[in-house]
Order: structure tokens, then sequence, then C-alpha cells
């Protein structure tokens, strides 16, 4: 006799609560507000995302000009200043910690070819152009401000090679263009960046035979770094996730502390000592409006657009708990009926 499909169905759940199984992936939904980007400017391969700090709006770099959205969940934005000396490749885009400037960089140069490759740009969050670069980091891939000491124009990098490899993370200072390797050997392409309320810089492993693969560093040990010029290596990092469930295509902590990574399938989340991933059916990143705690998921899935944090839910370890203490009741309950009927 058989326990019918409903039974095994709160009973495999269960057991994944209590930790005998994998959490169980969700399908993510279609999402509570759609939400249509700018077009690529001519020649550029796609367009970057940011999220205002203070403001909540999106901030769009299409590879000629920085366009700012005119109200929060519109579809109409506008163009706040020209960068660079025509259209290219739109690479990463980050604000300052005060969120006053905007660093932006190029890709691969776009239709205009290599001379535009890798230059970096910035200009102010208020608006205005930046012509001039003020710096160049080859394959840089990722930016995100970095709070080490008090200074507003210093940024990691996450930077790869032509073969997508092996990537590091540095610290580039805005001010002058100098760029000094803090995180060395990272075995496999670069991925975003985030920092927790601990201090802990976290970044991961995009692609490669590692791909998923995140480990955190310590502010005060990356500051030493930069401070004498001598990276930490990888391996000197704590591992905090091992599994392939992510590429790093996107990576932030939500107002829960929560973090969300964009992946080749879906959106994974990781809290209360649980992942969980929502799948989409195609490679997806992830960005993060942290005024309204919102997740935009763009990419190749399924459903793309806007979702509250919140509906990204993990079970609370009080619920799992009480899920293995009723398990470790009902278990050799139902072995015991499961062989009398056998």
């Amino acid at each position: 006799m058989n326990l019918r499909a409903s039974q095994l169905s709160v009973f495999l759940l269960l057991l994944s609560a209590a930790g005998a199984l994998p959490v169980r992936a969700e399908v993510l939904p279609p999402p509570t507000y759609d939400l249509t980007l700018p077009p690529p400017a001519a020649n550029a391969f796609g367009v970057s995302v940011a999220f205002g700090p203070s403001d909540g709006l999106l901030y769009v770099w299409d590879g000629a000009s920085v366009l700012k959205q005119d109200a929060p969940l519109s579809g109409s934005f506008t163009s706040i200043g020209n960068v660079g000396s025509g259209s290219s490749d739109a690479g990463p885009v980050a604000f300052s910690r005060d969120g006053d400037e905007l660093l932006l960089g190029n890709g691969a140069g776009g239709a205009l070819g290599g001379a535009n490759a890798d230059l970096i740009f910035s200009i102010p969050a208020a608006g205005g152009d930046g012509n001039v670069a003020i710096g160049t980091v080859p394959y840089h891939a990722r930016f995100l401000a970095a709070p080490l000491g008090a200074s507003n124009d210093l940024y990691f990098i996450n930077q790869g090679n032509a073969s997508f490899s092996a990537s590091s993370v540095s610290v580039f200072d805005a001010t002058d263009g100098s760029n000094v390797s803090v995180i060395a050997d990272i075995p496999g392409a670069s991925t975003a960046m985030a920092v927790d309320a601990l201090d802990r810089l976290f970044v991961g492993v995009g692609f490669g035979p590692q791909r998923g693969q995140l480990r955190s560093f310590a502010l005060s040990d990356i500051q030493t770094a930069y401070d004498t010029t001598a990276p930490l290596n990888w391996t000197s990092g704590d591992v905090f996730n091992a599994a392939d469930n992510n590429s790093g295509a996107g990576l932030f902590f939500d107002a829960r502390g929560y973090l969300f990574a964009g992946g080749p399938s879906g959106v994974t989340v990781f809290g209360n000592g649980i992942v969980e991933t929502y799948e989409n059916n195609g490679f997806t990143l992830v960005d993060y409006d942290p005024v309204n705690d919102l997740v935009l998921v763009t990419g190749f899935g399924d459903h793309q657009g806007l979702y509250p944090a919140s509906m990204f839910l993990i079970p609370e370890p009080s619920a799992l708990l009480l899920a293995a203490c009723w398990l470790a009741v009902f278990l050799p309950a139902w072995r015991r009926r499961h062989r009398r009927w056998a």
C-alpha cells in the first residue's frame, strides 16, 4: 500500500525542511511589476543598470549615455549625461558610497573597436557628461563602492581574463585611476560582489569547474591587502557556498539579510542556513533597489521584471525545528506501517 500523492508531497517537503533532502526549488512566478528597459545604444551589446541608493530610481547605462527613470516603476527614462567618445559596449555601473557619483565601464568596445575597450568613466549622479576616461582596467566586469576608510572615491572591481578561466578583485581609485589587486587567483570568471552587515565582502566564481562557489573576506583584511599591495589568495576566504547553484550574475543582501544571486537557470536565495532556487528556465541577472526592497530580474528567463524581495520566502529556523521534531515522531511510525503493509 502506498501513501497518497498529497501525503507524499507533504512528507518530502518536511524531509527537505529537516535537511534530509535539498530544499525544493520553486518556479519563479510572473513579476509583480512589469518594467521595460531602454534599448542599448547603437553598436552596444546591451544595457547595465543600478538603483539610486537614496531615490530608488533606476539608472541605465546604454553605452552612450546614462538614462534616469522618471518615476518609480515607470518605463520612461531621461538622459542625464553623455559618456565616452561615442556609442560603445555598456560595461558595469555603480554608485559611489555617498551616492553622488556614478562609475561606468566600457566592455569590449562595441562596433567601434578595441580603442574603447576597458575604459572607465565617471559622471555626477545629478547629471553631467563624462567624456574623458579616468582609468583603464582590462576585462573589468563588475563595480561596487568600496567601504574602505572614509573615501567616496574607492571601488571594488572584479576583473577577468580573455578565456574566462580566472578573475581577481582590485580597489580602483577614481581620483587618480590607480588599481590595486586585493584578492587574487579566483578560479573562474568574474561575478558581482556584495558587502554584508558584518563588514565582509562576498564574491564568487561565475564560470568554470567551480562555478557557484562563494567566499567572504573581512574588509579589515582587504584594507591591509590594499595598504600593503599584497593581495589575499582566493583560498584564504571563508567558503559560504560550494554548490553549483548560481553564477553570481548579481549579488546583494536584502533588508532581511538574505543573499541573492543570479545564475544559469534562475534566482538563488541564501538565508536561515537554507538555499532556495526560484527557477526561470534561462540565464538570469538580479539587481536590487534598497530603497523599496525590490528585486529586478532580467536576462533570458521566462519572467523578467520587479519583485518584492519579501516574496522570496525561506522557512524560519523555528519552523524547521518544528518540522524536524514532527518528523522524529512521524517517520518511525510511517516506517513501521510501511513494513507491515509491504
